[in-house]
């Protein structure tokens, strides 16, 4: 991650409290040729590390592999920061972020300039054929990882002390047999457009979304509607301030509106007062929600490329007792503020500065129809591949028509997604005995046998890297939720939910916020529009120096 990022991590989140764990000391033999793997368990369960083992032993004769699968919430960060006296495992596969350890360096663990290993020479060593591992990863996953330190010589280098194992694709997962009986439209291709369909779905006696308040899932959806107005690009380095001035880009006057229309589109998507959301929302799990959505409750959930293999229970019984269900994966829709900021809006909307302006003028209404008509012919457009001529609508007796400029701009709105890849890490304790067969074992991963692997386990996940899924042998027997999802990482670029103080600076509620637009209609005493939001939590200069200060940046 950007340097701002890392170091405000390091700065403003609680370091992990070190415990004395009994840890693995004495189940396993600790030496070069036992490779203890501890692994957190998540949705993409344990079995594709499982169906590894026999494969890397075999290709290591002598090597013994012990898998410790640990499916509570024991934090790895903890069995590492404990020590060799009381943590023997070489290679860690977890749920965590370990750029705030690796800030603490020295203080990490006694004897150790780091508590992890530092794997940059690693990902850049080159095989038989030239190639390296590095050049293997899609973009925005190893540089999402990778944490700025002072080197020896008092220089700063990106380094990687962590790798990330999983795509993580979110996006909305929906009930194909149901949206096939009802002739609902599966991609809408504009915020607009996913309102009116979650408004059909009412009209049927269904809930729209079936999500829950305790993971944060519902968030998902935000950071990449952020991007998509920022601009893939401008989203990185919106976390990367380098000056004073710089102040002014996040500030209410004169910074981007891209955090409150993000905020608009998400109140809209979750308050009661509108019936989108599940009423259970601040009641139900993750999987009793998801539940609903299996059962035929509801239709769409804001939720990972792990669904099925986290429901595969759930999804056998409802099948087995007649409620067939099936997942799709649709894409996030391109946020339909995105017309202020192409050519057309001037010629249809002169008189209005912006999106907020145009939305507080009821005359406004028609024109801000054939905005959003336009830009969803532009998504049209780009997911047809930018072939053909520009789209164009009639408005006030006038043909309104997109540019290519338009046209690029819609593509990199429309090639965003969210990403939990910087959260499904892999690191080796800087103490770990068998350091060379850990590394082994995660370029096994990474291979073309170990991808096919994961993707025959996982149900839906993918690795972060490059890889021709239609030339895999499982592709043609692959369920459309998979292939949905392979779709999506293939062709887009990856948005990586940001870290608690990265919500801080974008201005928008974090996920641990109590402000959840899900938690008060509108109307009542306790609720905080986005409006109320945006005003009081833009950053003024003062607060933008003394975060720059304790980023070390001034």
């Amino acid at each position: 991650m950007k340097k701002l990022a890392c170091i405000l991590t390091a700065a403003l989140c609680a370091l992990a409290s070190v415990f004395a764990f009994a840890g693995c000391k004495g189940k396993t033999p600790d030496d070069e040729n036992s490779l203890e793997i501890y692994m957190t368990v998540g949705g993409y369960g344990s079995k594709w590390v499982e169906d590894l083992i026999p494969i890397f032993e075999e290709q290591n004769p002598g090597a013994k592999v012990y898998l410790e699968p640990e499916t509570g919430v024991e934090l790895a960060n903890n069995k590492v920061t404990a020590g060799p006296q009381a943590t023997s495992a070489d290679l860690f596969i977890s749920l965590e972020d370990w750029g705030d350890l690796v800030m603490r360096g020295k203080n990490g663990v006694a004897g150790y300039d780091y508590a992890i290993e530092d794997m940059t020479d690693f990902l850049d060593e080159k095989d038989a054929d030239g190639n390296t591992l590095r050049g293997k990863f899609r973009d925005n996953f190893l540089n999402a990882t990778a944490v700025e330190v002072q080197m020896p010589d008092g220089t700063y280098s990106y380094r990687d002390f962590v790798i990330p194992y999983a795509t993580g694709t979110l996006g909305i997962v929906y009930n194909r047999v149901m949206f096939e009986q009802n002739g609902w439209d599966t991609d809408p291709n504009t915020t607009d457009e996913l309102l009116d369909l979650c408004d059909a779905i009412i009209a049927a006696g269904k809930v729209p979304f079936e999500n829950e308040g305790t993971t944060g899932y519902i968030d998902y959806m935000t950071h990449t509607l952020f991007a998509q107005y920022l601009g893939s690009d401008e989203y990185y380095d919106y976390f990367n301030p380098t000056t004073e001035d710089d102040w002014v880009n996040y500030s209410a006057e004169y910074g981007s509106k891209a955090s409150l229309y993000t905020m608009q589109v998400m109140n809209q998507v979750e308050n009661p007062t509108y019936g989108r959301m599940n009423p259970y929302v601040t009641e139900d799990g993750y999987e009793r929600a998801q539940g609903r959505l299996i059962s035929g409750e509801g239709a769409m959930s804001i939720n990972g490329d792990w669904f099925d293999s986290e429901m595969a229970q759930t999804i056998e019984e409802a099948n087995a007792g007649g409620k067939i269900y099936e997942s799709g994966m649709m894409k996030f829709p391109v946020i339909s503020a995105l017309s202020d900021q192409l050519s057309y809006w001037s010629k249809i909307l002169p008189a209005k500065a912006d999106y907020q302006a145009a939305c507080a003028d009821p005359a406004c209404v028609q024109g801000l129809e054939a905005c959003d008509e336009l830009l969803s012919k532009l998504v049209d457009y780009v997911d047809g591949g930018m072939q053909g001529d520009l789209p164009s609508v009639s408005y006030g007796g006038q043909n309104v028509a997109a540019t290519a400029e338009d046209a690029a701009r819609v593509a990199d709105a429309r090639s965003c997604y969210t990403s939990l890849g910087g959260g499904h890490t892999m690191v080796i304790p800087a103490y770990a005995t068998a350091k060379d067969l850990a590394k082994k074992f995660i370029r096994l991963m990474f291979s073309d046998e170990g991808i096919k692997v994961f993707m025959n386990d996982s149900q839906g996940g993918l690795l972060p890297v490059k890889f021709d899924m239609a030339s895999w042998d499982g592709y043609a027997s692959a369920t459309q939720f998979e292939k949905d999802i392979w779709k999506i990482a293939d062709e887009g670029i990856a948005i990586q939910h940001s870290s608690t103080v990265n919500w801080r600076v974008s201005g928008l509620p974090t996920p641990m916020s109590n402000v959840k637009f899900f938690s008060y209609r509108e109307g009542d005493p306790n609720y905080i529009s986005p409006e109320e939001y945006f005003a009081n939590n833009s950053l003024d200069k003062e607060d933008f120096l003394e975060i720059m200060k304790m980023a070390d940046l001034l």
